[in-house]
């Protein structure tokens, strides 16, 4: 049987009620009898029914959490409802590493014939957790996606203020999306300069910071950013940060 490092819960808050577990062995649990929320994803973030914060607090892991701990704790999740809290309130967490983790104890499993047994539900493990944490993700890659459009059509206007206010977006993932493409195509642009010491500064540049002059001046737009970007936003307009201007 492969085990992971063994932990001991017993004096956290996550889970209190398995502390029990003092082991970190693979639990033999079947992943594939969960019930689906959906055959098909949601595509609207405002749809999913996000865990509230009184429940992220007993369910969020530690920063420097250790896979081995991370899949222990997933493996304790009883409940579909639960499962989504979990994954999208520890979303950070659930890296590629993770993914490869499991990949790679599937494939051990398959090749040890007293865990042979365990290799499908590694496997039903692995698809859960790609399951709820799509639910998030492609809403949110789609968004981006539309963001970039939206960009390059502004680009090729000729940057009124209502087209390009318009183009911004009307919920917080299309406003939020927008402000992730416009800032890191000015950081690319900005280090292109920086590093090729053009003469003049680029077309392409000055467009960019006109959009985000606009963007900025939206009191609208602005208070749907999310709050981590709101206080990046301040940073960025702290001159001994970033020299746009």
């Amino acid at each position: 049987m492969f085990f992971f490092v063994q932990t001991n819960f017993s004096t956290q808050k996550i889970f209190n009620q398995f502390s029990k577990f003092n082991s970190s062995k693979f639990l033999f649990k079947d992943f594939s009898k969960i019930t689906r929320k959906s055959k098909n994803l949601i595509f609207s973030l405002n749809a999913l029914d996000f865990p509230k914060s009184s429940s992220k607090k007993l369910i969020r892991l530690n920063t420097d959490e250790t896979i081995q701990k991370i899949i222990i704790n997933l493996q304790k999740v009883s409940d579909e409802k639960t499962f989504f809290d979990f994954c999208i309130t520890n979303r950070e967490h659930l890296s590629y590493c993770l993914l490869y983790r499991l990949t790679a104890l599937k494939l051990k499993a398959e090749s040890d014939l007293q865990s042979e047994n365990q290799s499908k539900n590694i496997q039903n493990f692995r698809k859960k957790i790609l399951e709820n944490i799509l639910f998030v993700d492609q809403p949110v890659s789609q968004a981006l996606i539309l963001s970039e459009k939206r960009i390059k059509e502004i680009m090729e206007s000729s940057l009124e203020e209502k087209l390009v206010l318009r183009k911004i977006g009307e919920d917080a993932t299309s406003v939020t999306c927008f402000w992730i493409v416009m800032q890191a195509a000015l950081f690319a642009w900005k280090k292109k300069e920086d590093t090729e010491n053009l003469q003049n500064k680029t077309e392409i540049y000055e467009k960019l910071k006109k959009i985000k002059k606009i963007f900025n001046k939206s009191q609208k737009h602005i208070s749907l950013l999310a709050h981590e970007l709101v206080f990046l936003q301040k940073s960025f307009e702290n001159e001994a940060f970033f020299k746009f201007q």
